[in-house]
């Protein structure tokens, strides 16, 4: 038995279920709802680039 995939039909992405999808079409439809709370820039998906980028943000604050 093979693994069944979903795929965008926007990019042509395929991925393993449509939790995935759906959380990948947030790029598509430009909805940004993860928010720094340090700066305010926004994020389409909340993954390690809106870790690495709050890690980034707290080393340059200076008190």
């Amino acid at each position: 038995l093979g693994r069944k995939s979903v795929k965008c039909d926007v990019c042509g992405n395929t991925f393993e279920n449509k939790f995935q999808l759906k959380k990948h079409h947030q790029i598509h439809k430009r909805e940004r709802p993860y928010l720094c709370e340090t700066c305010g820039k926004s994020f389409s998906q909340s993954s390690l680039i809106l870790v690495k980028h709050v890690e980034n943000v707290s080393v340059n604050i200076v008190f």
